[in-house]
């Protein structure tokens, strides 16, 4: 989702993809707005490493600014506030008069607290995977969006790979046969000092199997449709 800052700076902003501004209750406005686009604003709580990359990605779409975010971190909120020009505010509740939308990019043990005060608020929910630390928590934002009658979608990105809809394609159409069993390895370094303190306590960050292996959970699922067990 993350692009360099040259690269960003020279590519025009491509129009959204059907159904991204329909998604967040907005729609596309022209003619009599002389073919203005309605804007979508979205805010952030959680400025570091993850909302840099949505933060990014957000800027090469038409139709969609970032007004302003909060983190309790100064540094890291200058540093994404100068990224794209939006305004820092104090606290999670002075968010919401500035955005239409909300990207929750804190760490999971925060995301009940955060994505049911922005449903509270009327604010559309993103949610960075996981979409909780827990199912408990998970079914209390669900349930906090329906009843705010707002939308909640959980950044699943790898569902929107070409290479991984191509693969979906061919396993519901039955070219590859009958799936029995749906295998998956991640390759990666990280140091253990670039490991936020929150990934080491599985009660804040949900352990390593949903912290880090949740991509691959939820994208075989996708594919092979049907999940074993009860």
């Amino acid at each position: 989702l993350s692009v360099g800052e040259d690269e960003r700076r020279r590519a025009p902003a491509r129009p959204a993809p059907a159904g991204v501004l329909e998604l967040w209750g907005l729609g596309v406005k022209r003619g009599a707005s002389r073919g203005k686009i309605e804007m979508l604003r979205a805010g952030f709580i959680g400025a570091g490493s993850t909302a840099s990359g949505h933060v990014a990605a957000l800027q090469q779409i038409e139709g969609v600014t970032v007004t302003a975010l909060v983190d309790p971190s100064s540094e890291r909120a200058q540093e994404r506030a100068a990224q794209v020009g939006a305004r820092i505010v104090p606290d999670v509740g002075a968010l919401w008069e500035h955005v239409d939308a909300v990207w929750v990019c804190s760490p999971p043990h925060l995301h009940l607290e955060h994505a049911s005060a922005a449903a509270r608020a009327g604010r559309h929910v993103f949610v960075e995977r996981p979409l909780a630390h827990s199912l408990d928590a998970a079914d209390q934002i669900i349930d906090a969006c329906r009843e705010a009658g707002v939308r909640l979608m959980v950044g699943h990105s790898a569902r929107f790979v070409p290479v991984m809809l191509r693969l979906r394609r061919l396993v519901r159409d039955g070219d590859l046969g009958r799936p029995v069993a749906l295998w998956s390895r991640r390759f990666g370094e990280t140091s253990p000092a670039e490991i936020p303190w929150w990934r080491r306590d599985w009660r804040r960050g949900g352990g390593f199997t949903i912290e880090w292996g949740l991509p691959e959970l939820d994208l075989l699922r996708w594919i092979g449709e049907a999940a074993a067990g009860p």
